[in-house]
């Protein structure tokens, strides 16, 4: 059974992603920060982290910093999806190990899942 933590400020993307995931046969959670996020790490295994990286609260790369879910669960892959096509706060997200980016204006629903399903299966 495959999990997907989706962690997104915007409640609209946020509650879109999710519903095109379960509909594609993924258990889902969602989170609206990185603070959030965390907890949500602390209580469970996720296959993949879709994570936004500009967030209140804390963002992406605080996440990223505090999770620490390459030592903690390695096989946990995480999938950056931003706005950012360059900067310091995608370069740092990469050097912190995500296995991917991608930018939500190139993302389409179908997208969204042969994303999720090139690096995990539906239930």
């Amino acid at each position: 059974m495959s999990k997907v933590l989706v962690v997104e400020d915007d409640k609209t993307l946020r509650e879109v992603y999710a519903t095109i995931l379960r509909f594609s046969d993924y258990e889902v959670d969602t989170a609206s920060n990185g603070r959030s996020a965390l907890q949500l790490c602390q209580k469970n295994h996720y296959d993949v982290v879709l994570l936004d990286l500009m967030m209140p609260i804390l963002d992406g790369v605080g996440f990223l910093k505090e999770a620490g879910l390459h030592e903690k669960a390695p096989k946990t892959k995480i999938l950056v999806f931003s706005n950012l096509s360059t900067g310091s706060l995608l370069e740092e997200a990469l050097r912190l190990g995500v296995n991917e980016h991608v930018l939500k204006s190139h993302l389409t629903p179908r997208g969204l899942v042969e994303l999720v399903r090139q690096y995990t299966t539906p239930k």
